[in-house]
């Protein structure tokens, strides 16, 4: 992707981070705009490569339903308070994952397990694959 693209897409990552911010501040809804709820959950090393063939990273692989977000896309996530978490890439799939459901890498076990489950937004971000 060239450089004039990337800087679209992080305008576009700022301006939505801005009115999500706004938002919340404003005393409106959590939800930041443009975004869909979804489930998370977190999962932990599994010994294998992901869906897509690479090997998940903290921080940046989540699991997905790639019939709801395809495999390679990047996606913004921000909690459920709208705080932003981050952008990461949607590299694997799992046979509990289906639907609205995400599911996170956490590298360490015990805080893996911590996690449980929460609901998360998330936006896609068009045009942008890992």
């Amino acid at each position: 992707m060239d450089k004039t693209k990337w800087g679209i897409i992080i305008a576009i990552v700022l301006m939505i981070i801005a009115a999500a911010a706004i938002r919340v501040n404003a005393g409106q809804d959590h939800q930041p705009p443009d975004t869909e709820a979804f489930m998370s959950t977190a999962y932990c090393e599994t010994g294998n490569p992901t869906a897509s063939g690479k090997w998940p990273r903290e921080g940046v692989t989540v699991a997905v339903d790639p019939d709801v977000i395809p495999i390679g896309s990047a996606v913004m996530l921000w909690d459920e308070d709208g705080e932003w978490i981050g952008i990461y890439e949607a590299q694997d799939t799992g046979r509990l994952i289906k639907g609205r459901i995400v599911d996170l890498y956490i590298q360490n076990r015990s805080q893996c397990i911590e996690y449980g489950r929460k609901r998360v937004y998330i936006r896609v971000i068009p045009g942008a694959v890992g």
